[in-house]
């Protein structure tokens, strides 16, 4: 007579084929592993249990990105950095997978797009090319498609014959840095049209200055006499030549105390772009003005410059009292990587300091006081961010484990976008770094 048992195995042999189990019980080699223990006594065939088997990081990610399984691809790198390993470049491709799913939901951003874009994603700049049409993303996109060598004119170009004067803003804001001839005239027609708003008519001297043709010096130089303060400002600032020189840095400087703030701005612009480090010394005035354009023009040109001193100036004004412009200086630093600046930021960690400095001031905290941050909802992603500015990709990555996907989606998107930006190279694999994957077993009820 045949057992109990053996009657049962060859029912289950018999029964195949079986059907395709959930994938969250399955091993990494696409089976599902039992442990059935079959019982003469009161237990009869009641214990069973899936036991799951893990590839190596390496080798399961890629699977699980391609399956779609984004939680369990994450879960990995947390059992990964359990076992002591390294977070890249595993966590990249991660990240990579993210934002590229981010791409198509309402939340997508310029710079995931440029992200995706400079590593020739096809989909990102087809969203960037629809993008330098929406007004409040077209300077963004403009700047992130010249950046990646697509022209901008020929999607834009249409707009400067909107019987609609608004819709030439954009369109000009999407040529700031574009420097195409072939926009010229619409350029010119909007700086001209005196009835058109001033803001737009600036962007067109924007663009404008980038451009070497003899119609558009003309009109800058037509528009520096305009009686409109921002106009003229845009103007002025838009024929000055990186490097241009003493006598350049000299007719700015007639400005930096003119009593519209447009003009200053321009003015101070102006002087770190005509002369570099030589005059820097001259925008003292900036610690006396109590609006924040002049410093924050400053600002933008002190970005094109690397030097020790044009430094030293970012980090003197981190300490301004207007946020914009403290908030822009302590980003200047950390994208320069300017550690020894930090320092500047130890005044902005008082608990009464506004949430976005002391946010960026714990880029200067002990470790003690990051990981009693961590959990916080105000904070938790300064923790990230200042993890990553110090160069601390492993913990940035464990916090990401731990708290990222509590925040909204968007900005699980942006963080993923901001590991990109600062990921390192993936270190030499060592014995000590690369363990076994573990294994875990769960019960069936």
């Amino acid at each position: 007579m045949r057992s109990g048992v053996t009657v049962t195995v060859e029912i289950l042999r018999d029964a195949v084929p079986y059907p395709k189990p959930p994938v969250e019980v399955r091993s990494d080699d696409d089976n599902l592993r039992l442990h059935w223990v079959f019982a003469r006594d009161q237990r009869r065939c009641a214990g069973v249990v899936v036991t799951r088997t893990y590839d190596p990081i390496v080798t399961a990610l890629p699977k699980l990105l391609h399956q779609g399984r984004r939680d369990e691809a994450l879960k990995r790198v947390a059992l990964a950095r359990g076992s002591g390993a390294h977070v890249e470049p595993q966590l990249t491709l991660l990240a990579l997978d993210w934002i590229k799913a981010a791409l198509h939901q309402p939340y997508a951003s310029v710079a995931i797009a440029r992200t995706l874009g400079a590593r020739g994603d096809t989909e990102a700049i087809k969203w960037l090319r629809s993008a330098v049409k929406r007004p409040e993303m077209a300077a963004e996109a403009g700047a992130a498609l010249t950046a990646l060598k697509v022209p901008v004119c020929p999607l834009v170009k249409d707009a400067f014959d909107s019987q609609n004067w608004a819709d030439h803003q954009p369109a000009a804001l999407a040529l700031a840095t574009a420097g195409e001839t072939a926009c010229v005239p619409g350029l010119v027609k909007l700086l001209s049209n005196a009835k058109a708003h001033p803001e737009a008519r600036a962007a067109a001297a924007v663009a404008l200055g980038n451009i070497e043709d003899p119609a558009a010096k003309k009109a800058l130089s037509d528009a520096t006499k305009d009686n409109n303060p921002t106009v003229h400002g845009a103007a002025m600032l838009a024929q000055i030549r990186p490097g241009a020189g003493r006598r350049a840095v000299i007719a700015m400087e007639v400005y930096l105390r003119d009593p519209a703030p447009d003009l200053r701005a321009a003015a101070a612009a102006g002087v770190v772009r005509a002369g570099g480090d030589a005059n820097l010394a001259d925008l003292y005035v900036l610690f006396k003005d109590s609006d924040a354009r002049p410093s924050l023009a400053a600002l933008h040109e002190l970005e094109r410059l690397h030097t020790e001193e044009s430094t030293k100036l970012i980090a003197r004004l981190v300490r301004r009292p207007q946020l914009e412009v403290a908030k822009l200086a302590a980003d200047l630093l950390f994208r320069r990587g300017a550690s020894d600046s930090y320092g500047v930021l130890k005044a902005y960690q008082d608990p009464n300091t506004a949430p976005p400095m002391r946010g960026r001031a714990l880029v200067v905290a002990d470790d003690s006081t990051l990981r009693a941050m961590a959990a916080d909802p105000n904070y938790g992603i300064w923790v990230y961010r200042a993890r990553l500015v110090r160069n601390e990709p492993d913990l940035a990555a464990d916090w990401f484990v731990a708290y990222g996907t509590k925040l909204p989606p968007a900005a699980q998107a942006d963080a993923m976008n901001e590991w990109i930006a600062h990921a390192p190279p993936a270190p030499v694999p060592t014995a000590a770094a690369t363990p076994p994957a573990p294994s875990s077993a769960q019960a069936v009820h």
